[in-house]
Order: C-alpha cells, then structure tokens, then sequence
C-alpha cells in the first residue's frame, strides 16, 4: 500500500487520497489506520448492498501528512 502511495503522490502529482470501507471490515480499518489515514466521515446506511443498507466510513491523507510519516520511519 505504501508502494500505491508514493505512486499517487509521486508520479500522478495528487494532493490527497481516500479510501472507503464497510466499517465492519475490522482489517482494512486497522490497515488504512496503520498507514496514517484519518477517519472522516461516517456515512450511516448510505450504501444498497446484497439487500441491505449499510454503512460507509471514509478515510484520508494528505500528501504532506504521508510525507512526514515517510520522514519519520527514516528518521
């Protein structure tokens, strides 16, 4: 995932980057939260699936804030 990171911030010249996922996938929560994305929104039954509403969190990184985290494993 830090690999996809550098990529986007690197090579696309993005500025910000997000995921979405279903707050019962308890390791995608603890992946995105280990690699510094903060959580910020949680979207109550926004999305239909397999017959049911469910719920949607969303999480985000900054380039700077990616930046810093890289800096500071080297450090």
């Amino acid at each position: 995932m830090a690999v996809a990171f550098d990529y986007l911030f690197d090579a696309l010249g993005k500025h910000r980057d997000y995921a979405a996922v279903d707050p019962r996938n308890a390791p995608s929560i603890r992946l995105l939260d280990c690699l510094g994305m903060r959580r910020e929104e949680h979207f109550r039954e926004s999305l239909w699936d397999k017959g049911e509403w469910c719920d949607d969190l969303v999480f985000a990184i900054l380039e700077d804030e990616w930046r810093a985290r890289a800096r500071e494993a080297t450090a």
